[in-house]
């Protein structure tokens, strides 16, 4: 297995994220979905996404890098406790067992496209 290793600057925000999803210890990750998470902590911050906002939304902002840096971090949260409720996350909670990257994946693009719906533009 590849390693995954965060840049220090990030370190505690992938690991806020993590805990965020695992901490109730009913929501187990392979070690793949794991380092998908962190890293795609560390990519919500250091590589925000480049997405027209709607400029009347409730974030008031651009673009997701406008944002700053708490707001940034809210969102994110806000999109893993979507992640919480997804059907390819709740099935590896149902059958006790750990959730795959592929399906970690596929819950984080529907997560962030519910949370952020009504702020994007529409061209996304």
């Amino acid at each position: 297995m590849a390693e995954v290793i965060i840049n220090p600057q990030y370190v505690a925000f992938a690991d806020m994220v993590l805990g965020r999803l695992t901490a109730d210890g009913t929501i187990e990750l392979t070690a793949h979905a794991r380092d998908l998470l962190r890293f795609s902590a560390e990519a919500w911050l250091a590589d925000a996404p480049l997405v027209r906002m709607r400029e009347d939304g409730p974030l008031r902002a651009k673009t997701l890098g406008d944002l700053t840096e708490i707001q940034q971090m809210l969102v994110a949260s806000s999109i893993v406790d979507h992640v919480k409720a997804d059907p390819h996350v709740r099935h590896g909670v149902v059958q006790k067992k750990p959730v795959s990257f592929q399906s970690l994946f596929v819950a984080l693009a529907d997560a962030g496209r519910r949370r952020l719906r009504e702020e994007i533009d529409k061209g996304f």
